[in-house]
């Protein structure tokens, strides 16, 4: 009886070494053949074929970035009067009490702590105004060419994601500038919560490779996967093999953060679709 629980305990134990040593074993990049996949047919009505870039934050404003304030708005839309279509990127937050607005991290205002909404609409310093998603509603009222590409932190501090943020955003926004959004998804999976919520155009929900895509091929088994067409990613993030991966497919390419003329022309010369950048000089 003893001799067979000892077997026992020496099997597990052989079994748990081994599924512990596959577990730690390098995670092998088995080629993706992305020859049997389709390209990606383009949309010549989308956003990504109206412009090719995107102010950062709302822009740049008295040379600070990330203010995704209205003066930085005001600024960036004054100064392309003359596009077709106005893409702005901006991040968006829950105050303490719930509210949505629009902020990148509060610790970059100076807050030690998730503000109140009074709290956070009452900061005066650096010379910008905050804003809320009602007033993002107004500019898009009073701009017909403008598209917001939302953006979110609020993972950080709570457990909400960019679904319920979705949520509230497609509820509240007149149905007529609801394709006119456009949501930077780091999760895949996210994608099928979003459609449940509206019938959102591919070109509008965003693979944003931000967290877990450390290969190629994981970015392009999730947008083929998932039907993503458009990718967004730091212009660091791939070498130039792996970018041409992407390119050849006819992948919508968006990088961040590109502050420079000369680096946004070798950048869409190379294939790259549109440029996210706070204040090209």
């Amino acid at each position: 009886m003893k001799k067979k629980i000892l077997l026992c305990v020496i099997a597990i134990i052989i079994v748990a070494i081994i599924y512990i040593v596959i577990a730690l074993l390098p995670y092998k990049d088995e080629y993706f053949d992305e020859s049997k996949m389709p390209n990606i047919v383009r949309n010549e009505n989308a956003w990504y074929s109206k412009t090719n870039m995107i102010a950062h934050a709302g822009g740049i404003f008295n040379n600070l970035d990330h203010t995704n304030s209205k003066e930085a708005i005001e600024s960036f839309l004054m100064s392309t009067v003359d596009e077709e279509i106005r893409v702005v990127e901006l991040d968006f937050d829950y105050t303490s009490d719930n509210v949505l607005v629009c902020s990148h991290l509060y610790r970059d205002k100076g807050f030690r702590y998730v503000p109140t909404y009074e709290e956070y609409m009452s900061y005066d310093k650096d010379g910008f105004t905050p804003m809320d998603f009602n007033d993002v509603i107004k500019y898009m009222e009073n701009n017909s060419n403008l598209y917001i590409m939302v953006d979110t932190k609020v993972e950080q501090h709570t457990d909400k994601t960019i679904v319920d943020i979705a949520i509230e955003m497609i509820n509240k926004i007149p149905n007529e500038y609801k394709d006119r959004l456009i949501f930077q998804l780091y999760y895949p999976k996210q994608k099928e919560q979003m459609m449940k919520i509206y019938n959102f155009k591919e070109e509008n929900l965003v693979l944003s490779l931000y967290k877990g895509y450390p290969l190629i091929n994981d970015a392009l088994k999730d947008a083929y996967n998932y039907h993503f067409s458009v990718i967004l990613f730091n212009k660091k993030f791939f070498n130039d093999d792996e970018l041409q991966r992407l390119i050849n497919k006819n992948f919508v390419l968006v990088v961040y953060t590109v502050n420079k003329q000369n680096e946004k022309d070798k950048l869409l010369d190379k294939g790259i679709t549109v440029t996210i950048t706070d204040n090209l000089y």
